[in-house]
């Protein structure tokens, strides 16, 4: 999937969308992935799967007004109904009066990290094996483990009216694990852009010893307290403000909740 030839069909397939949209201005986005997963619970592997997904989304321009249209597509000649679908809905669509034009080609940098191969090659016994390292930790520390072991290769191709045609292929792998005793239980995780970054056992046992750091928990009494993020933690919470928050679209549908502190 991730290959030249297959890049550049994506190319094609947004071109073809571009081409074929009845509007001032387009922008076809291509985006194709391969992700797999082993999940497993009470120390036990129960699931492995894999997911192959090609999906095509069409911006139109009309004047100032914008509609939007996507589906799964397989194949260039499937790109013109969404384009077509995509300038119907801008003509219905209500003017944006901050819209000025989509970009325009400019140099595109070199992609920061190679695709992995551990990650484009992953087996499901490959990963079972690296699921049993923390199945390991979790039984000699008397504890249960669950948690995913998964791995992605994706490639995305952006084209517009205006000269942009640009394409990036990227893999990521992810390990999360929970301990759990009686009482208590701990959390962590590990990705990167290999499947070596994943780092089975180190995770395992963090997890492990935070679950046995929280045995026997105490009640707190309500109140205000200074508390430490660590960056797993803090990671989701900034992605969580950037989807909910940090959005010029909800900002202009007055839903951000920094509506009333820009420049604050």
């Amino acid at each position: 999937m991730t290959n030249a030839l297959e890049q550049e069909k994506l190319l094609d397939i947004a071109t073809a969308a571009v081409e074929a949209c009845p509007a001032d201005q387009a922008e076809a986005v291509c985006a194709e992935a391969i992700e797999v997963v082993t999940r497993f619970a009470n120390n036990v592997i129960h699931q492995s799967m894999a997911d192959h997904g090609r999906e095509l989304t069409v911006r139109a321009i009309v004047g100032k007004r914008i509609g939007v249209a996507s589906a799964v597509v397989a194949e260039p000649a499937q790109a013109r109904e969404i384009a077509r679908q995509a300038a119907e809905m801008a003509r219905l669509a209500g003017e944006l009066p901050d819209f000025v034009s989509l970009p325009g080609p400019e140099p595109v940098p070199e992609a920061p990290l190679p695709l992995s191969p551990d990650c484009l090659d992953t087996s499901a016994g490959r990963r079972a094996e690296m699921v049993r390292q923390v199945l390991d930790v979790a039984a000699s520390r008397g504890l249960k483990a669950a948690g995913a072991l998964s791995t992605q290769a994706s490639s995305v191709a952006v084209v517009n009216s205006l000269g942009v045609r640009a394409v990036r292929a990227r893999s990521r792998a992810h390990l999360h694990v929970v301990m759990q005793s009686d009482d208590s239980a701990g959390y962590a995780a590990a990705e990167g852009p290999a499947l070596a970054d994943t780092r089975p056992v180190e995770v395992a046992k963090t997890a492990a010893e935070k679950a046995q750091l929280g045995r026997n928990p105490v009640a707190l009494d309500p109140q205000p307290m200074t508390v430490f993020f660590e960056p797993v933690a803090a990671a989701e919470l900034i992605s969580f403000m950037a989807f909910l928050g940090f959005n010029a679209l909800q900002y202009q549908e007055e839903q951000s909740l920094v509506c009333d502190l820009l420049g604050q």
